[in-house]
């Protein structure tokens, strides 16, 4: 049966790996309970391990590139997530974030995708 994700809690151990004026490099892996529900509407519970990755690269002072990657794995399902925007300020406290999104799903209903892309454009106030 195909399930879908209701919450997961985990915990874990991290470490921010360069932490520069230029990069940021930050990765952590943990250990959790997913809680889910089938198709046919019955709760499956099981253990997940996630991992996840960030990595910041500063361009310019009003600029900023970012890169996330995160992984939760179980017995139901694998899911998986890559994050790549850029920040940039406009002027004053408004700036701009373009982004694109992956997130893969292992395990999924029949005639659904497992994977979605998502481009974003996003206004930012900063304050």
């Amino acid at each position: 049966m195909d399930s879908q994700c209701k919450s997961v809690i985990s915990f874990g151990a991290g470490h921010v790996f360069l932490e520069g004026a230029m990069h940021y490099v930050e990765a952590s892996v943990g250990i959790g309970f997913r809680d889910s529900e089938d198709d046919t509407g019955i709760e499956e519970q099981d253990t997940v391990v996630d991992a996840e990755f960030k990595y910041a690269y500063k361009i310019s002072e009003t600029s900023e590139f970012n890169q996330n990657f995160l992984i939760e794995s179980g017995d139901t399902n694998t899911y998986s997530k890559s994050e790549t925007f850029l920040k940039l300020v406009v002027v004053g406290n408004l700036g701009a974030k373009f982004g694109y999104k992956v997130k893969h799903n292992s395990d999924v209903p029949v005639g659904v995708e497992k994977t979605d892309k998502i481009s974003t454009v996003t206004l930012v106030f900063s304050f």
